[in-house]
């Protein structure tokens, strides 16, 4: 029988091991941006702008399928939207497709294995930006990011019928249900 190879302790990288990391991480981000220029400079010559924007709406949601993620608290009415990449060129084109969003400034991170990475993040950050990316993407997007999307969007109505403020315009009637709780005595579930 074979022992399980032992693990070695994570060492944290000192601040100029970092600032190596980093340097080299954007000379790479600096290539790759320069290409994906390229590439849409030649897409845009091939198919022109009326044709370049359906396809990159449809890139960008399988992008956020694939890659994004909404969560809601119903408790304080706040939701979260967000897209976690190295690659800053792509969520600079995802940005650009949608037209909402922000960027985060570069963080840093040690993985498990104690490798260095650096991340950026794409964020929604209010509703009005969350309602206009569901628009953008919303009808390309597969049952488990829809439903993301569906709870992140309706916590603030929720909040407001719980807290007995009026209605946002346009919207005449809402329905919220209590979850149901198990009783604990018979394990049935109840209201």
């Amino acid at each position: 029988m074979r022992k399980p190879a032992a693990t070695r302790p994570v060492r944290e990288p000192s601040e100029d091991e970092w600032k190596v990391a980093q340097e080299e991480f954007l000379r790479k981000e600096a290539r790759r941006r320069k290409i994906e220029g390229d590439r849409r400079k030649a897409a845009m010559k091939r198919l022109g702008a009326e044709k370049l924007t359906p396809a990159e709406i449809g890139w960008a949601a399988g992008f956020w399928d694939g890659e994004g993620h909404c969560n809601a608290r119903e408790r304080n009415g706040e939701f979260h939207c967000s897209l976690d990449q190295e690659d800053r060129v792509l969520l600079e084109r995802l940005e650009a497709a949608v037209g909402v969003g922000q960027i985060s400034p570069i963080k840093r991170r040690l993985s498990a294995n104690g490798k260095m990475q650096f991340i950026y993040t794409y964020r929604i950050t209010n509703q009005p930006d969350l309602e206009r990316l569901w628009t953008a993407i919303g009808i390309h997007l597969g049952p488990a990011k829809a439903e993301q999307f569906a709870r992140a969007m309706s916590v603030p109505i929720h909040t407001i019928l719980r807290k007995e403020k009026p209605m946002p315009e346009g919207i005449r009637s809402a329905v919220v249900r209590a979850r149901a709780r198990r009783s604990e005595s018979n394990g049935k579930a109840s209201r």
